[in-house]
């Protein structure tokens, strides 16, 4: 077998390729955009939210009921 034979006699390659390269940019663009929205949220605000599954700000009560033994 020659190289020759074994390209793609196929048409819209190049629209197929374009489409998905298209695809893949807006949603790297759309990634983009809204990590920065998220990033300068955060930044802006006080963080004083209160979210389910954070951190907390004081120490549980068993560890401090530990400490004082």
């Amino acid at each position: 077998m020659r190289t020759s034979d074994a390209v793609t006699q196929a048409n819209g390659i190049w629209v197929t390729f374009s489409l998905v390269l298209a695809i893949y940019v807006v949603l790297g663009a759309t990634l983009i955009i809204s990590l920065r929205a998220m990033s300068r949220r955060w930044r802006t605000e006080d963080g004083t939210d209160d979210v389910p599954y954070g951190p907390d700000s004081d120490p549980p009560p068993a560890a401090v009921a530990g400490r004082a033994q």
